[in-house]
């Protein structure tokens, strides 16, 4: 049986849904397919196709395809494979004008080369595909398929993720070896691309990153030339393709070589006295700014951050004018999220909205005088992308606010903070809302 399997890659224009597809009554042909998809799922596959453009396609679940009559047909992998499609050609969505219009607005932001190679299985064995298919979609099977964490479990994972890469990305963030105009953007990079190069041996080896018992560290006392342009690269938003698969990622290391090579580097590797001299100096301009670094600087390097206890980190300046909301901002900055986790979700949703109305009403943008949240959200949103205060690409936190409902900093969540009962705020989940939405916040108080 094992014989039969063939791995292969396969251009998204070569692959075609399955007519047949249980989510869906069989059809005669790919244009009632690709409607019956659209009807079945909405506003999932748009979730779905925001998320490979963030992330890829799972390397954990390749496409599993039968050769038909010369054609591949997806046996698993139907709702993947449907996304790219429609990414690649919104127009093929006829069944519903607003989820055509959400991939149009999403196309733009794709790199096209996740086209051309779509890493497939192919086996022509139905009775095999059914048997995988089968466990996959039809429960536990007796411990057989997959088995799914409970709340304690998953919340036990997003514990376990945040106390490696993003205390690594945080402690990055305070040095002052790493250009300001880099250090000032580090907060907005992909965490999804950081993870990637972060998660490679060989980019981590190239880049004088170590990764032991859980925490990841620099090999060298300063940052390397080489990790520097990684992160130039990352906070100008590179494209995922870059580093997608385990070949892009050599193929970047090669050109990182040769773009060293060609470019002169300060190097950082310094005499005592100069190193002494750098810290000093960067000693004394934190507490010009108030944070009092030469008490804490162990314990931000140890990922302060995030293990703040409140939903705002201590050291967060954001200029607010308006003196109810600025009380708020201090609360969300003092009260500890452990202690008040329910309190402090419905206030950081107050804050939210009251920040936007604020910034609606100085900037005299027209919204109906019952408008919804989310409504508001977009028409700042689209203010800030058409004055040039924050680029499109800067505002997919915000775009997954309005459009995600199951992301934790959506509308629709903090909506449930406060009207349902049976919604309980997770702590990690709110922290990690505020550091994605902290540059837009930001944002609406810089530039009144």
């Amino acid at each position: 049986m094992e014989g039969s399997i063939q791995n292969i890659e396969v251009s998204i224009a070569d692959l075609f849904i399955n007519n047949s597809n249980p989510r869906f009554n069989p059809v005669e042909d790919q244009v009632e397919a690709f409607e019956a998809m659209v009807l079945d799922q909405k506003d999932k596959l748009v979730s779905l196709a925001e998320h490979i453009i963030e992330n890829g396609l799972n390397p954990l679940e390749k496409i599993l395809v039968s050769e038909i009559n010369g054609k591949y047909v997806v046996q698993e992998g139907n709702r993947r494979i449907a996304a790219l499609k429609f990414l690649n050609n919104p127009n093929l969505i006829t069944a519903d004008k607003k989820i055509r219009d959400k991939f149009i607005a999403l196309s733009s932001k794709v790199d096209i080369s996740i086209f051309k190679k779509i890493p497939c299985v192919l086996s022509n064995d139905s009775q095999y595909n059914n048997k995988w298919v089968s466990l996959k979609h039809t429960g536990e099977n007796g411990g057989a398929g997959i088995v799914k964490w409970d709340a304690q479990q998953t919340e036990r994972f997003k514990s376990l993720i945040n106390t490696k890469r993003q205390f690594f990305l945080e402690e990055l963030i305070c040095r002052d070896d790493i250009p300001s105009d880099i250090r000032d953007k580090l907060s907005q990079v992909k965490k999804t691309n950081f993870d990637r190069i972060v998660q490679d041996p060989d980019m981590r080896k190239f880049l004088g990153i170590s990764y032991s018992e859980g925490k990841y560290s620099l090999d060298e006392e300063f940052i390397t030339p080489q990790l520097k342009l990684v992160l130039q690269d990352l906070v100008d938003d590179m494209s995922v393709g870059k580093i997608y698969q385990k070949r892009d990622r050599q193929e970047y290391i090669r050109e990182l070589r040769e773009r060293l090579e060609n470019t002169d580097y300060v190097n950082y590797q310094n005499t005592d006295n100069e190193h002494n001299n750098k810290k000093q100096s960067f000693y004394e301009k934190i507490n010009k700014e108030g944070d009092n670094f030469n008490n804490n600087f162990t314990k931000r390097r140890q990922g302060y951050f995030q293990n703040r206890k409140c939903l705002i980190p201590s050291n967060t300046n954001i200029p607010i004018q308006n003196p109810r909301i600025k009380k708020i901002y201090k609360e969300l900055k003092e009260l500890e999220l452990g202690l008040f986790p329910n309190a402090i979700a419905v206030l950081f949703r107050v804050f939210i909205e009251l920040s936007i109305d604020n910034y609606l009403k100085e900037k005299r943008i027209s919204v109906k005088q019952d408008a919804k949240l989310s409504h508001k959200v977009s028409a700042v949103k689209d203010y800030f992308i058409n004055n040039n205060i924050m680029h499109k690409n800067d505002l997919h936190s915000v775009e997954m606010m309005i459009f995600q409902p199951t992301e934790s900093k959506s509308i629709r969540t903090f909506h449930q903070f406060v009207h349902n009962s049976q919604v309980t705020p997770s702590v990690d989940d709110l922290k990690n809302s505020w550091d994605d939405l902290s540059s837009f916040v930001r944002a609406l108080w810089e530039n009144i």
